[in-house]
C-alpha cells in the first residue's frame, strides 16, 4: 500500500472540527431549552423524547465525521498491488542548437530573426511530444541553456529567455555548438532511439569548422539539421533601447552599417556533412521547418518500439464508495420533523441582540460614519464616530474607523493614535492586524520606513493572510534603501538648519569670513571674502592666510585654491581640520576638484518607480550572470561580435 497523494491527508483536521461542533450545537441547544421552559415539557410537545433526539444529532456526527475521514483518504489515492502495462518507449533525442548572436535581431522577417525562430521552435515541440529536448545558445561560445528532458515546457521557457544581451560575447561558432549538442546527447542515458540535432542560425559563420564538427557527429550516429533564417538581400543589424525603440544600427571597425546575409553555402555544407537536411527560407526570407518536421517525424515512428512496465493499482474506490453510503445514510436518520421545528424557532427567538449583525448594523452612528467616510466627507464621519465611542466605549473597530477618518482629513498623527489604540482594544488577531496595516501605511506616508516597516511586520505576526502588508513591508525597505543611496540634500539658499550642529571642521554657515567656521580657530585668510559667501566670488581668494575648517594647525592649508573651486556657494564642507575633503578635492595638498553642485533637491520616488526598481533586480541579476559568462569563457578576441 502507498499513497499518491499523501498531502491530501490533511483534510482528516475536518473529522475533530466536526465532532466539536456537534458538542458546541449540543451545549447551546441545552442552555437555550432551559431558559424556554421544562425540557420533560418541551420534549413532549415536540413528540420526540430528549434523549433520543440528541441520541440521533450524535450518530449524524459520528457518521459524518467518518465520512470525511473516508474522502481524505480517497483524495490521498492509495495504490496497492501492481499490474503490467505495454507503454511506447521514447523515440529520440533532439537538441536544438539556437543562433544568439546580434545578427539574429535583424528585422528581414517577421518580427525579427530571432522571435521567429522562437514561434516555430515551439511548434516543433508540439510535433514530437514525449521525446527529451535539449536546448544550446550560441555566439561565438557555445552554452547548455536547458538539458535534455521530456518537460517541453521548461524548454519553452528557455527559449522565451534566451536573448542576444545575455551571451558574454558576441560573433558566431556553429561547430562550438553542434559540438556542445554532441556532448549534451552522449552524456544523456541511452533511450534506444534516434538522435539529432536542430540547428537554427543565419549562416554567418565567423570562426571554427562546423563541416568537421557535423561530420564528427555525423561518424557518432548523430544526425544534424540546419535550418536558415534570414533573407538572401540582407538587413542591417538593429541597436534597440529598453523599449524596443530602434536608435541606430550595428557598424564595423571602419565605420559602415554591417548588413547581416543569409549564407546558403555554408548551411548546405554543414547539413550535408551531417547526414541531415537544410530548410532554407523562402522568397521573402520566411523559416521553413517543414521537412526537418516531417523527417523527424519519420525517425520517431521507425524507432517506436513497446516495452512493459510495472504500474501500482489505484484503490481510492475502497474509500469513496463506504464515504458516499455514509452520508447517504446521515441525511435519512433525522429526529422528528416537529422538534426540528421548534428548535429553529426556539433559537431564532433566543438569538441575541448583539449577535444582529456588524457594528455598523447596531449603531446608528457607527453606519452613518462609514457612509460619510465612504462619500469622502472625512469631518462627518469623524463626528459620527466620535458620538459612537462616546456611547459604546472604546471598541476596537470604531478606534480603526476613527483613525481611518482622522487620516482622510490629513490628520495623521491623529490617526496614528487612534490606530495604536485600536491595536491595544482588539483581542481579534485580526483586527490588530488592520490596525497595524493602516499604522504602517500612516508611517509610510510620513516617510517614517523604520516606523512602517516595524508595523507591516507586526501586522503579519498578528494575521498572516495579509497579502497587502508583506507586499508593503518590501516596497518600504526598497524606499529606504533608495533613501539610503540618495545624497544628502543641501538648503539650495546655502543657510543651515540652526538646530542642525556641524560636525567639527566642516562649514557652518554661508559667510567665512566673520562666523565661526565649524571649529574653534577657523577664520577665512582672505582679504576678501568673494561676494555673499564662501567661494562665491570669481576674485576672493578662500584660505590664502588662515586656516579653513577648525584647523589650529597652519601647515593644513584649504587645498581649494580660488574662491570658485572651494565647494559651493550653499555652505559647503570646509574639511580642514584633519586633512578631509573639501567638496571634492583633497585637503592639505592634493589637487584642487570642483565640488559636485546639485541643481535642485531630489524627491523621494513614488511608489511606482519602486516597482521599477523592484523589476530592475531582475536585470541586475542578468547582468552578473552575464559577467559570470564572459570571466568563464573568455579568450581570444572575436574579430566580429554581430
Amino acid at each position: 500500500m502507498r499513497l499518491a497523494e499523501p498531502w491530501a491527508l490533511f483534510a482528516l483536521i475536518l473529522v475533530p472540527a466536526v465532532l466539536l461542533s456537534w458538542w458546541a450545537f449540543e451545549r447551546r441547544r441545552a442552555r437555550i431549552m432551559a431558559r424556554a421552559g421544562d425540557p420533560e415539557l418541551l420534549a413532549r410537545m415536540s413528540g420526540d423524547p430528549q434523549d433520543r433526539g440528541r441520541a440521533v444529532r450524535m450518530v449524524q456526527a459520528i457518521l459524518l465525521a467518518t465520512a470525511m475521514a473516508l474522502v481524505a483518504g480517497a483524495l490521498a489515492r492509495p495504490q496497492f498491488g501492481l499490474r503490467t502495462e505495454v507503454r511506447k518507449a521514447r523515440g529520440m533525442d533532439v537538441v536544438v542548437a539556437l543562433d544568439l548572436s546580434r545578427s539574429m535581431l535583424a528585422r528581414d522577417v517577421v518580427p525579427s530573426r530571432l522571435q521567429r525562430a522562437r514561434v516555430e521552435l515551439e511548434d516543433l515541440l508540439q510535433q514530437i511530444p514525449g521525446d527529451r529536448v535539449g536546448l544550446v545558445g550560441f555566439t561565438s561560445v557555445a552554452i547548455p541553456l536547458c538539458p535534455l528532458t521530456i518537460d517541453h515546457a521548461a524548454v519553452k521557457l528557455q527559449l522565451g529567455a534566451a536573448n542576444p544581451g545575455d551571451m558574454p560575447r558576441g560573433g558566431t561558432a556553429i561547430g562550438d555548438a553542434i559540438r556542445e549538442g554532441m556532448k549534451m546527447l552522449q552524456a544523456a542515458k541511452d533511450t534506444g532511439g534516434a538522435q539529432a540535432i536542430v540547428v537554427v542560425t543565419d549562416g554567418e559563420e565567423h570562426e571554427g569548422d562546423p563541416e568537421a564538427a557535423a561530420k564528427a557527429a555525423h561518424e557518432a550516429g548523430i544526425e544534424v539539421h540546419v535550418v536558415g533564417v534570414g533573407s538572401r538581400t540582407g538587413e542591417p543589424i538593429p541597436l534597440v533601447d529598453d523599449n524596443g525603440k530602434v536608435t541606430g544600427y550595428v557598424k564595423d571597425a571602419q565605420g559602415q552599417t554591417v548588413v547581416s546575409r543569409l549564407d546558403e553555402d555554408t548551411l548546405r555544407k554543414i547539413s550535408t556533412a551531417g547526414g541531415g537536411l537544410v530548410a532554407l527560407p523562402g522568397a521573402h526570407g520566411g523559416l521553413d521547418l517543414g521537412p526537418v518536421r516531417a523527417h523527424l517525424a519519420t525517425l520517431k515512428k521507425a524507432e517506436l518500439s513497446d516495452r512493459v512496465v510495472r504500474v501500482y493499482e489505484e484503490r481510492y474506490a475502497w474509500f469513496l464508495v463506504p464515504a458516499f453510503a455514509l452520508l447517504l445514510l446521515a441525511t435519512l436518520i433525522r429526529p422528528s420533523r416537529r422538534a426540528g421545528v421548534l428548535v429553529a424557532l426556539l433559537l431564532m427567538a433566543a438569538r441575541p441582540a448583539a449577535a444582529a449583525g456588524p457594528l455598523e448594523a447596531e449603531d446608528p452612528d457607527a453606519r452613518a460614519g462609514r457612509q460619510a467616510l465612504s462619500e469622502g466627507k472625512g469631518e462627518e464621519a469623524v463626528k459620527a464616530y466620535e458620538k459612537a465611542l462616546d456611547r459604546l466605549g472604546q471598541r476596537p473597530e470604531l478606534l480603526y474607523d476613527l483613525g481611518l477618518a482622522e487620516q482622510s482629513r490629513g490628520e495623521v498623527d491623529k490617526a496614528i493614535d487612534r490606530f495604536k489604540q485600536a491595536q491595544g482594544a482588539a483581542t481579534d488577531p485580526k483586527v490588530r492586524g488592520q490596525a497595524a496595516y493602516a499604522l504602517g501605511n500612516a508611517y509610510r506616508g510620513l516617510k517614517k520606513y523604520d516606523e512602517a516597516m516595524a508595523a507591516y511586520r507586526q501586522a503579519l505576526l498578528d494575521d498572516p493572510t495579509q497579502s497587502g502588508a508583506r507586499r508593503n513591508l518590501e516596497l518600504t525597505r526598497a524606499m529606504k534603501a533608495v533613501q539610503a543611496a540618495q545624497p544628502k540634500q543641501e538648503n539650495p539658499d546655502g543657510e543651515q538648519n540652526p538646530d542642525d550642529k556641524p560636525p567639527e571642521g566642516q562649514d557652518g554657515g554661508v559667510n567665512d569670513a566673520g562666523d565661526r567656521d565649524g571649529g574653534p580657530q577657523d577664520q577665512d585668510g582672505g582679504p576678501q571674502d568673494g561676494g555673499v559667501g564662501d567661494g562665491g566670488g570669481e576674485s576672493g581668494e578662500d584660505g590664502g592666510a588662515g586656516q579653513d575648517g577648525g584647523s589650529s594647525n597652519p601647515d593644513q592649508q584649504d587645498g581649494g585654491g580660488e574662491g570658485k573651486n572651494d565647494a559651493g556657494g550653499g555652505g559647503g564642507q570646509d574639511a580642514g581640520s584633519s586633512g578631509g575633503e573639501d567638496g571634492g578635492g583633497q585637503d592639505g595638498g592634493a589637487a584642487p576638484q570642483a565640488a559636485p553642485q546639485q541643481d535642485e533637491p531630489q524627491e523621494a520616488l513614488d511608489q511606482q518607480d519602486v516597482d521599477q526598481l523592484l523589476d530592475s533586480l531582475q536585470e541586475q541579476e542578468k547582468a552578473l550572470e552575464r559577467k559570470r559568462l564572459l570571466k568563464k569563457y573568455k579568450g581570444k578576441a572575436v574579430k566580429k561580435d554581430w
